[in-house]
């Protein structure tokens, strides 16, 4: 993730923001820990990623990006993935 989060900011010099992005890792469940993880480094806002499952996935898996919103006091931004390219 580090590496990628350089390349992201060499592609982009021109993205302030990207200064400040961190990249950790704590254990625990995901939901709970992006929450609270951001409220302790006193984030101003969470952008997280979603898969975009539905239906019978979407019960049985959960999802994360939800709970975070449910559980968030600031502002949660979800970026949904791009669909799987046809390689067919």
């Amino acid at each position: 993730m580090a590496e990628f989060l350089g390349e992201v900011r060499s592609a982009h010099p021109e993205a302030v923001a990207l200064a400040n992005a961190m990249v950790t890792i704590v254990p625990g469940l995901p939901a709970g820990r992006i929450v609270e993880v951001a409220g302790k480094i006193d984030s101003r806002m969470i952008v997280v990623g979603s898969r975009g499952r539905t239906g019978l996935d979407a019960i049985l898996l959960g999802s994360v990006a939800e709970r975070v919103v449910q559980l968030s006091r600031v502002p949660v931004v979800v970026v949904k993935a791009s669909p799987p390219e046809n390689t067919a």
